[in-house]
């Protein structure tokens, strides 16, 4: 196995020639016909998803990704117990076999035929509840940190990987009579060998068949890429060979992506909130988004009639960005006051349609510490002292009565001054 350098080259188009090599026949010869792959599919979807079934709560409704789901045996039970199912897969023969199996079976299913590493994340990004892989597909990749990140991309925050692979022991011994090479456990070595079906074929068949390119993972190279990637492993089962049950040939390893928290910040001017926020971002090593921040240093204190349009413009700007640092694992923390239930009510539901975790936490001031606030804040103001708005009487006492106290119900915590 010793010899040339295959590292950092781009393999895809090869196994793409691989696995359209007399892929939609292989399928017809081994697996039947679509009709007849079709009618046993209906027949017992959960059965033909055998052990996998285990690792699905529910089906009705849920966002599936499965990469490498080559011609639809899977998917296409998935798709009958009621989840929307995309296969991402290099080979245009196994989308062939896939939808006309799904077709025969009255089911609808997508089909991406495209290099995993290269998936439109414009349509695709923080898309599935769930991204699905099995059969052995990680030695396709020769960068399993990039594989993971994409995985994690594919994800909405919350949402579950179940990757279930050749076990690692498969390097050091062919528990599975795959008839590959065998090597060092912790070769990281890239080698050419045999695309998975060419043991099926005659000797003569079977030297025609392109070659793939492979690079095979210890368990703590797969396990470190997810939590790398934000993921958090919830389950790490270990199956036998499938002819020897002494010995490991396969794993399933279940994470979930996790995400960051957003914090909301909720209190009336001047009652401390940003001075929170900022020891809020130390402690949590959070993101701070603040409206105030923003039209203070593009309009200074001088929006005038559009401050209003502007102030609406920015939270709603805020809003979407912080959905782009909670998927990257970071908290964030939003401080712009939630003056009205209206206002609190919209941000929770925004959070919660985006599977996202949220906080409120009040800042509860008592009137005189209030007013005292607003004189500070006004006289650093003046000095030149901070970027902020001068509050007078009337602004002050306008902006006290647009304030509307939270019930009890809609904060999580009261922070007393």
């Amino acid at each position: 196995m010793e010899g040339q350098d295959y590292s950092g080259k781009d393999y895809s188009e090869q196994h793409k020639r691989a696995w359209e090599y007399d892929a939609y026949e292989f399928w017809v010869r081994t697996a039947g016909a679509p009709s007849d792959r079709a009618h046993r599919n209906v027949e017992n979807p959960k059965g033909m998803l055998r052990r996998y079934a285990d690792y699905f709560e529910q089906y009705d409704g849920m966002r599936i990704a499965n990469i490498c789901g080559s011609c639809g045996k899977k998917a296409i039970p998935l798709a009958l117990l009621g989840a929307e199912v995309t296969i991402f897969d290099i080979s245009a023969d196994n989308k062939k076999y896939a939808m006309e199996t799904a077709q025969a079976a009255n089911v609808h299913i997508r089909f991406e035929v495209c290099d995993i590493l290269k998936i439109d994340m414009s349509k695709y990004k923080g898309y599935f509840d769930i991204v699905f892989m099995e059969g052995g597909i990680l030695h396709y990749f020769h960068d399993i940190n990039r594989f993971m990140e994409i995985m994690n991309m594919l994800l909405k925050t919350g949402g579950k990987m179940i990757c279930s692979d050749f076990h690692p022991f498969t390097k050091i011994m062919d528990s599975l009579k795959l008839e590959q090479p065998v090597m060092s456990y912790f070769s990281t070595e890239i080698f050419e060998g045999e695309m998975a079906h060419a043991r099926f074929y005659e000797e003569e068949a079977r030297r025609q068949i392109p070659k793939c390119m492979y690079r095979k993972y210890t368990v703590s190279e797969i396990l470190n890429a997810m939590l790398r990637n934000h993921f958090c492993l919830e389950r790490f089962d270990e199956h036998p060979a499938w002819e020897n049950e002494k010995l490991p040939g396969e794993f399933t390893a279940v994470a979930v992506k996790e995400g960051g928290k957003v914090f909301l910040i909720c209190g009336k001017l001047c009652s401390g909130k940003t001075v929170y926020a900022q020891r809020l971002q130390r402690e949590k090593k959070a993101v701070l988004l603040s409206v105030d921040e923003i039209m203070l240093s593009l309009f200074g204190g001088y929006a005038g009639e559009k401050h209003d349009e502007y102030a609406e413009k920015t939270q709603n700007y805020l809003f979407e960005k912080s959905l782009d640092i909670v998927a990257e694992g970071t908290d964030v923390i939003l401080d712009w006051g939630f003056w009205t239930k209206a206002k609190r009510t919209q941000a929770k539901e925004f959070y919660r349609d985006h599977n996202i975790e949220c906080e409120f936490r009040y800042l509860c001031i008592r009137d005189e510490v209030w007013r005292e606030r607003v004189e500070q804040r006004n006289r650093a103001v003046l000095r030149g002292d901070t970027k902020a708005y001068f509050i007078d009487d009337n602004l002050a006492e306008k902006f006290n009565a647009l304030f509307e106290p939270p019930a009890a119900e809609e904060i999580d915590i009261w922070v007393t001054e």
